[in-house]
């Protein structure tokens, strides 16, 4: 079972992971389609963390963050900090 938010009117609603592979899930609200599980409008997964580039930046952080909460993380492999922090940002990737 997950929650998504309704991109038109903002009501949180209950999706079942295994109907929604059946059927596209609408709002029990106003009935518009909802974002799909386990990933955003554009097919990726969330069990992950994305990379992004310049380019894709506005449309999977920028459109995606209308429907669905988006935590940025600047990454460089380099960074100490960044990559003990890493293995904490996978797992909350994949308890999404």
């Amino acid at each position: 079972m997950a929650i998504r938010v309704c991109p038109k009117c903002g009501t949180k609603n209950r999706v079942d992971d295994h109907a929604a592979q059946v059927s596209q899930p609408v709002c029990g609200k106003c009935g518009a389609k909802l974002p799909e599980v386990g990933g955003n409008a554009f097919g990726t997964s969330f069990s992950k963390p994305q990379v992004v580039t310049d380019q894709t930046f506005p449309q999977e952080v920028i459109d995606a963050s209308s429907s669905t909460p988006v935590l940025v993380d600047a990454w460089a492999e380099w960074c100490g900090p960044c990559r003990m922090i890493a293995p904490a940002l996978e797992q909350l990737a994949a308890e999404c």
